[in-house]
């Protein structure tokens, strides 16, 4: 989804304070482009504003998918899903998770708007949990807490996976040949498609599906073209 269509969506729920809110967000991250935390995005120009945009798409997608939409409170989740790694521009600096990090900001500028307490702890508290992965299938989980964890993973998956190992790759090596990208993808964007699905919801369940079976076929059509 590019960055219009997010905007469309975001028009049609008829709350000009989220662009505000993506405007102070991006502007704190200040053109922040690299995760400074190992991994091949730190070769690559990966920018955590993009990246906050595209797990806003993928929140509203799976909202929208949702039947359980009830026990959503969809402005708590797209604020947290907009301040969900403000915490970056801070983290390194702290030396904290930029989950942890994010927290204060994220109060900071809800305060100031004026936002009730009660729906501030609750944003605060996704900010600070939705990096906690390991606890998706906890009994009981917040479901909005749920969605951004999903929302989270879902990104940088199936097609944009591909894309963004065939530009590490040819980071790492100028002279890179198409054989050294299939094995990149092989052993990154593949393989964690085809590890346990990690998703709890069945809308999730069913996109990365879809995620994994996009790149399994991308990777036989791209061993018959260069005959591995």
């Amino acid at each position: 989804m590019n960055e219009t269509n997010i905007m469309k969506m975001l028009e049609g729920l008829g709350h000009p304070e989220y662009f505000e809110m993506l405007d102070f967000v991006e502007r704190t991250l200040a053109e922040k482009t690299t995760e400074h935390v190992g991994g091949g995005k730190i070769e690559i120009a990966y920018s955590r504003f993009d990246h906050t945009k595209r797990v806003l798409a993928w929140s509203l997608r799976l909202y929208e998918r949702s039947e359980r939409k009830d026990k959503i409170d969809l402005d708590s989740l797209i604020i947290a899903t907009i301040f969900h790694d403000v915490g970056r521009a801070v983290s390194d600096v702290q030396k904290i998770p930029h989950s942890t990090a994010g927290v204060p900001i994220t109060k900071a500028y809800l305060e100031k708007k004026g936002y009730a307490a009660e729906k501030i702890d609750y944003v605060c508290s996704l900010v600070a949990q939705h990096s906690d992965k390991q606890r998706m299938k906890e009994e009981g989980l917040d479901f909005g807490l749920l969605m951004l964890m999903e929302a989270d993973l879902l990104d940088d998956m199936g097609a944009l996976g591909i894309v963004m190992d065939c530009m590490i790759t040819e980071s790492r090596n100028r002279d890179a040949r198409f054989e050294d990208c299939f094995r990149h993808i092989t052993n990154y964007t593949l393989r964690m498609q085809e590890e346990e699905n990690p998703m709890v919801s069945p809308e999730g369940i069913a996109i990365w599906g879809e995620k994994t079976r996009i790149t399994r076929q991308f990777m036989e059509a791209l061993r018959e073209d260069i005959a591995i």
